[in-house]
């Protein structure tokens, strides 16, 4: 099993990584649970370590918690640039084996830059992002060794502690002028569904918030990009949610760009994920003429056949997943 690997990974296509072929043990899961502890339960520190240092220093005059305050509070404006050897690190290696990841890859692409993966469902957290930091290369080695650049929520580049991992992991903030910016020199990943799609983290179904969003195909037009469907399958099984997507809540969350959302993985540790095998399909891509000034028509046929791409696609992949055989796909 691992030769065959080694041999489809020099070609970039078909299985190009599989962490079932190694054994989950206990130092694994604690590293697991380390890394999701510190990728985003210590941005949650903030609002209480924020208030608690600023009491301290107006009340007691400390200098420690002055510099705690400052510490956190400028926080976002630490990291500059992505930090390759973050990804490398064991507690993703860890992520891999406690999900079973598997990359599946359609076809290699024919160029090294100016591609746009488009990867869906999002999910309440979209976890196999930062666990395909360090096989990137593995997986795309059309990319000639460049770190693919995740667009998020410019809501989340406010947050202290998060904001410089989200740097370190090769994110950018989902502006249309960041995005343009990097496609001309490297490839950028997005979650067309976005904060819409966290809310239907559900697991009685498989739903995509994408039928009104065509702003990245329109970016793909714009650029004559090469638009890749990427489906991550178990991105939605991994929390349950509450409320759900219909709720003022979801709505209010979509406005600021930020959700707010109670979620439950683990009985035993709720804000753990249940550990479900992860697969993500990378579909073959599409490409699109350059037009700096697309019409309507055209924005939609692409998203049409990006649609069409995605669904074969997940009708091809279904059968790999526990859970999927019988499930359809519903595209909202």
């Amino acid at each position: 099993m691992r030769g065959a690997l080694r041999k489809m990974k020099s070609t970039g296509v078909g299985w190009v990584h599989d962490s079932s072929v190694k054994p989950l043990t206990l130092k694994n899961r604690i590293m697991a649970l380390i890394t999701l502890f510190v990728l985003f339960f210590m941005t949650l520190l903030y609002m209480f370590l924020v208030p608690l240092c600023a009491y301290y220093t107006y009340t007691r005059q400390s200098v420690v918690g002055a510099l705690l305050f400052f510490g956190v509070a400028l926080s976002p404006f630490m990291a500059r640039r992505p930090w390759k050897a973050l990804g490398e690190t064991n507690g993703f290696e860890a992520w891999r084996r406690y999900f079973y990841l598997r990359v599946h890859k359609e076809a290699r692409f024919t160029q090294s830059k100016n591609v746009l993966l488009c990867c869906v469902p999002h999910g309440l957290f979209p976890l196999t992002l930062p666990m395909l930091s360090s096989i990137s290369n593995d997986i795309f080695p059309e990319f000639e060794g460049r770190i693919p650049r995740t667009a998020v929520a410019t809501g989340l580049w406010w947050s202290p502690v998060l904001s410089p991992l989200l740097v370190w992991l090769g994110c950018i903030p989902a502006r249309k002028e960041e995005m343009r910016h990097h496609l001309k020199h490297n490839t950028v990943i997005v979650l067309p569904d976005g904060i819409a799609g966290a809310f239907h983290s559900q697991r009685d179904e498989e739903c995509v918030y994408v039928e009104q969003r065509k702003g990245f195909v329109k970016l793909a037009i714009e650029e004559g990009a090469l638009l890749v469907p990427v489906y991550c399958f178990g991105h939605s099984q991994l929390y349950d949610v509450f409320p759900r997507h219909d709720s003022w809540l979801a709505r209010f969350s979509r406005r600021i760009q930020f959700s707010i959302i109670w979620f439950w993985g683990e009985p035993w540790c709720p804000p753990m994920p249940r550990r479900v095998p992860l697969l993500v399909a990378v579909g073959e891509g599409i490409q699109v003429m350059q037009d700096s000034n697309p019409t309507r028509e055209c924005i939609e046929k692409v998203h049409t056949l990006f649609k069409q791409q995605l669904g074969t696609m997940y009708l091809k992949h279904r059968d790999q997943v526990p859970g999927y055989e019988n499930k359809e796909l519903i595209i909202l």
